[in-house]
């Protein structure tokens, strides 16, 4: 499923014209580095917004001393994403390193815009082991490491415990669902999960299909958006928005369900565990004191949420190999990253199993019970074109179309987007 495709197919196909680089060539490369990273240099940084702007800043005192300076440009989503896109076409630009998530790392490598970190991973203590099967599968390819992971987070379950006892909570997704219409009654809704057309219902409608056994491709590339598999996936998720879910759940986002249970509005939602500070806070949430989060339920094929992973890269434009590994090794060192699991869970699995870690992050155990086994769309170009595809499709379920009619045209439209691409 996650074959490598030809670096030039993914650039043209992702970016339409491939722009010329911005950076000067990396003065050494791979194979020709010096054994210590160069004294003095200043090495630029492309990342987004976030704690991580402050993370960064805190290992900065350590890179001086070994005669590394950091220029960092942290940008709002949609600006970020789209010089992460130039510095994927010109091999890095005027980029040293990049932040990326484990969906883009794919992109860059059969770009060429980044170079191997496997002596990186070596020289940190790390064995391929330490990581969760997630995170390597999307930052480790075809043998290489090409971004060096610090964070891992999926989806999870919040739930009102004034509402459904902790011998309640939901061990398989008809469970939620019975749970969830149980408690609808009047202005109180059982359960909601963003289904807004394009992002929001395509990433969570994800969740459903592979827990119920779906992909998204074949290993040829033939979409396999209307199996039986993927039906019932459409179907329960519309089942669940339809009977336990206000009205308006086709139109809403993260933010919208984040509101909607702050309100006290709806007993549960599955969601990131990202916004654990929102609803735990009593000055943003009426409900802040009655909320806790646990995995989310299983699935036919077991519990395979959607999943994130955030990893730091090399770009192939860099000016000083070595003094950029070094600012990987630090940054994603065992240290720094358990010094930020207040803030996102570690992508090293011993790091999130430490003694009482559910009073640094009380949402670490539940989002770490099922990251071997979570998924993440397919990491190629035209997810820029199939992910708003699918959403459309999975909003138009939700709102009482027939599942089969709508997913068999919805495999037709995507078919035709890998056929377009020059798939076969």
């Amino acid at each position: 499923m996650r074959n490598k495709i030809i670096g030039s197919i993914l650039a043209a196909c992702l970016f339409g014209t491939v722009f010329s680089g911005c950076g000067e060539p990396a003065s050494n490369t791979a194979e020709g580095a010096s054994e210590s990273a160069a004294q003095n240099v200043t090495l630029k940084v492309l990342m987004s917004a976030g704690w991580t702007e402050d993370a960064i800043d805190a290992i900065r005192p350590q890179l001086e001393e070994k005669g590394i300076e950091l220029d960092v440009e942290a940008y709002d989503n949609t600006t970020y994403e789209g010089k992460q896109r130039l510095t994927a076409t010109s091999k890095g630009g005027e980029y040293d390193l990049i932040f990326l998530p484990g969906n883009m790392v794919n992109v860059f490598a059969n770009a060429e815009a980044l170079v191997p970190l496997n002596d990186v991973v070596k020289e940190m203590g790390f064995s391929d082991d330490d990581y969760y099967d997630s995170v390597r599968e999307f930052t480790k390819i075809d043998g290489s490491w090409w971004a060096i992971p610090y964070s891992a987070e999926c989806m999870v379950y919040y739930y009102r415990t004034d509402l459904i006892k902790e011998e309640q909570v939901p061990k398989t997704i008809d469970e939620m669902y019975t749970l969830g219409q149980n408690l609808t009654n009047g202005d109180m809704y059982g359960l909601a999960i963003p289904a807004a057309s394009g992002e929001a219902a395509c990433s969570m409608w994800s969740y459903f299909l592979w827990s119920y056994g779906g992909e998204y491709f074949d290993e040829e590339w033939n979409p396999t958006l209307n199996t039986p598999e993927a039906v019932e996936a459409a179907e329960m998720f519309a089942k669940i928005n339809q009977d336990c879910a206000p009205a308006g759940i086709t139109t809403w986002q993260d933010e919208e369900t984040i509101a909607a249970f702050q309100s006290g509005q709806i007993a549960s939602m599955v969601i990131w565990p990202g916004y654990w500070s929102m609803v735990s806070d009593p000055e943003q949430c009426k409900v802040a004191d009655k909320v806790a989060v646990a995995p989310v339920p299983e699935g036919p094929d077991g519990a395979r949420p959607r999943f994130g992973t955030w990893g730091v890269g090399v770009t192939a434009n860099c000016k000083d190999i070595d003094a950029a590994k070094e600012v990987v090794k630090e940054y994603c060192s065992k240290e720094n990253m358990e010094s930020r699991l207040s803030m996102a869970p570690a992508a090293v699995r011993e790091l999130n199993e430490i003694d009482k870690i559910e009073e640094i992050n009380y949402t670490i155990p539940a989002n770490c019970a099922y990251l071997d086994t979570a998924n993440e769309r397919p990491a190629i170009p035209e997810n820029n074109l199939y992910i708003p595809a699918v959403g459309a499709a999975i909003n138009s379920i939700v709102s009482g179309n027939s599942a089969q009619e709508v997913l068999d045209a919805l495999n037709e439209e995507v078919r035709g987007i890998m056929q377009d691409a020059g798939y076969y």
